[in-house]
């Protein structure tokens, strides 16, 4: 008789979960983001803010493409596609054919400010779509959610080209299993808009 081992049988699993057909693959792929660091709040055309950002996958199944990343940079009191002021779109690291339940994903970007952007107080927004197609994928972030399928996650503040700039972090956690006392502090401030 022929044996089978433990970690043959859960590579297994994982593999078909991540095919979507566990359990019926009635939960199927459902990202969510639960954390973002940005090394500044504040900044000023030609800067170079970086954005790390975690993912977790929150439903049954891994996805079944490789979806990527939009950011887009809308002013403070607008929405819609014909406000988005800059932005653009980068592939995840780690593919999120590869982003299995449960598991947290860390990926860092960094954007670069455009030379024309006028001063002002811009919401980032992100999601995820699918580049062959274009639809944008649902994510578990009801409470974050601007219209259809973008997530705004926080604000930062662009000022004069000529202005000296002091960096202002910022990292926010948007899963109350690692909220931290100082993020309920700044949730409640203007400055941060969550």
């Amino acid at each position: 008789m022929r044996r089978i081992s433990l970690k043959f049988v859960w590579t297994m699993v994982v593999f078909i979960s991540c095919l979507g057909i566990a359990k019926g693959g009635e939960t199927g792929f459902l990202p969510k983001i639960i954390k973002i660091k940005i090394d500044t709040v504040i900044a000023k055309p030609g800067d170079k803010p970086v954005i790390e950002y975690w993912w977790k996958n929150v439903g049954g199944s891994c996805a079944q493409k490789d979806y990527a990343v939009f950011v887009h940079f809308v002013p403070e009191g607008k929405y819609g596609e014909k406000n988005i002021v800059f932005g653009g779109d980068y592939r995840p690291t780690h593919p999120t054919t590869t982003w299995f339940p449960g598991e947290v994903i860390i990926e860092k970007h960094y954007f670069k400010i455009p030379s024309d952007v006028p001063p002002g107080r811009y919401k980032i927004c992100i999601g995820l779509w699918d580049p062959t197609t274009g639809a944008r994928i649902k994510l578990a972030n009801e409470e974050i959610k601007e219209k259809g399928t973008k997530y705004r996650i926080c604000v930062i503040t662009i000022v004069e080209k000529e202005s000296k700039v002091e960096k202002k972090p910022l990292e926010v956690n948007f899963e109350k299993s690692i909220l931290k006392e100082k993020d309920l502090k700044a949730k409640r401030k203007k400055d941060y808009l969550i």
